[in-house]
């Protein structure tokens, strides 16, 4: 085993995490906001909907700054959480997009800073978590380097999305809960327990889905967890910490949820009785359909399989993906005691969460939720697995090592190439964004604080994209609100919206004057 000492170690993790914020925020805020990030913003930050504030922006009333950064009041802000993403999802992720908009300004770099921070700190607790776990082998340092460069990683951390700060809980929440079932309770701070339970209500507040990382918990305690007092605790502290979510479920926005589901899965059923499928996105679940997503996802959850399915295709991929996991079960026959019970740990938290995908796909019929994101909650342990594969191998004498060596950097490069494409906003993984320019609301925002007088109008359009639904109808106001956004709290500039302009936003001087301060072109510039 390559033996490093610890002031050595220290200075390679501290590189590591430069190297990582670094890869994190280049060009963060070169590339404006897409339609998921927008709505998030909105209601973080003004408790609004997107497309929302008909009843201050109705097409026969002039509007101003001041009257769209009104305090809402809880009404407003609960209907809005209710009208977004699945009805209540990311609160306390958008609670810090909020406090990032105060420290920070609602800019594009700075919110989406909020996900870097919690990404960052993902990466430290993968290393610390790994290093107590395993003291004597390099697993921890290996760990934390497949994390600095995981592309998933660095594509979600330029994202005002809330994936970075589901998977930071859920990594934490894990490590933590291994801490408590394998420490003795005599040595055992209780305080953990208290730990455990903010974890766990700041992961389910982060995203629905991560309930699926402690139904993990639950299973492997049934395996492996003897102690009738640990188990009782961990019960009563989940049950505990789930009020506020259940209240959330039960009487706040989350009621709406199940709602939110059964109208989306309604929209994408009409969609492929009448237009057809929408390869990669909108698709039946059948078998082949299923099977290609099984692939694609599971080749994607680990650095050695990571782009097979993307570059070579089903047959290949799977085949790579086979072997891994051909791999993995000779690993696992290789470890005991401790060992052992930390692979089966980790094999839960990575698989489980496509086995529940495979179950909602076959349940629904459609394949739309089996993505990657939602099954990443446990990626930070598909890390482990592939970092404990390379110690084994360096640690043997096999002439492979060397192999092993070549085929990392080779994947390194290859995988390279995917964050360059992030750079340059090119068609890239885990995104359908590409081509975009910087956002060009706040850019409105600035020429109307330039350019208004007394007594100008500033004049919105409203368009309405009918490319996957021309049952679409009415006018929006989603260009006059991302402008709002950024125009000052307190202004009183008039404003309205052109019901059958789509794309030209026009300052109307006083005197008659006609300025157009942006086209959007359709959905050139709207994203």
């Amino acid at each position: 085993m390559l033996t490093i000492t610890p002031r050595k170690e220290l200075i390679i993790v501290l590189l590591l995490i430069i190297v990582a914020f670094c890869l994190r925020v280049y060009h963060i805020g070169n590339y404006g906001i897409f339609s998921d990030e927008k709505q998030g913003i909105l209601i973080a930050i003004s408790s609004t909907n997107i497309n929302g504030d008909h009843d201050i922006m109705a097409i026969d009333k002039v509007f101003t700054p001041q009257q769209f950064w009104v305090n809402k009041g809880y009404e407003k802000w609960a209907d809005a959480y209710a009208r977004g993403d699945t009805s209540g999802n990311s609160l306390f992720y958008n609670l810090f997009l909020k406090l990032f908009s105060i420290l920070f300004g609602p800019y594009d770099a700075s919110l989406r800073m909020v996900s870097v921070f919690f990404n960052i700190l993902t990466l430290w607790v993968i290393y610390k978590g790994l290093k107590g776990i395993f003291p004597k082998s390099n697993i921890a340092l290996i760990a934390l380097f497949l994390a600095t460069i995981e592309p998933f990683f660095i594509v979600f951390s330029q994202q005002a999305r809330s994936y970075s700060m589901s998977i930071f809980a859920t990594t934490l929440a894990s490590f933590l809960y291994w801490k408590i079932v394998n420490t003795p309770t005599e040595k055992l701070n209780r305080k953990y327990y208290l730990y455990y339970g903010i974890l766990v209500i700041t992961s389910f507040f982060s995203h629905y889905l991560v309930f699926i990382i402690f139904v993990a918990h639950a299973i492997y305690s049934l395996l492996y967890v003897r102690d009738f007092g640990v188990i009782k605790k961990m019960i009563l502290t989940v049950l505990f910490s789930i009020i506020p979510f259940l209240a959330w479920i039960i009487y706040g926005p989350g009621k709406y949820a199940s709602q939110y589901k059964a109208d989306s899965l309604a929209y994408y059923l009409w969609h492929l009785k009448t237009k057809g499928e929408v390869p990669g996105w909108i698709e039946y679940a059948n078998f082949g359909n299923l099977s290609k997503r099984i692939i694609e996802v599971s080749s994607d959850l680990f650095f050695f399989t990571n782009d097979f399915y993307d570059k070579f295709g089903f047959k290949i991929g799977g085949i790579v993906v086979f072997i891994w996991l051909l791999i993995l079960l000779f690993l696992f026959f290789t470890t005991k005691g401790t060992e052992r019970r930390f692979f089966v740990f980790s094999l839960l938290l990575v698989f489980l969460p496509s086995i529940f995908l495979i179950y909602t796909a076959l349940d629904t019929n459609v394949t739309t939720g089996f993505f990657l994101r939602y099954a990443s909650f446990g990626i930070s342990f598909s890390i482990f697995l592939t970092a404990y594969f390379i110690d084994y191998i360096i640690r043997s004498k096999f002439v492979l090592k060397y192999v092993l060596l070549i085929f990392v950097i080779v994947q390194c490069g290859l995988l390279f190439k995917h964050i360059l494409a992030l750079y340059a906003d090119k068609l890239q993984k885990y995104s359908y964004s590409s081509g975009r320019v910087k956002n060009p609301y706040p850019m409105i925002a600035t020429k109307i604080d330039q350019l208004y007088a007394l007594n100008d109008t500033v004049v919105y359009p409203s368009f309405t994209n009918k490319s996957f639904d021309d049952r679409v109808t009415g006018y929006e106001t989603k260009d006059a609100q991302l402008v709002n956004l950024y125009l000052p709290h307190n202004a009183t500039y008039l404003q309205k919206i052109n019901p059958f302009e789509p794309n030209k936003v026009i300052l109307k001087k006083s005197s008659g004057e006609i300025i157009e301060l942006f086209n959007f072109e359709g959905t050139k510039y709207r994203y």
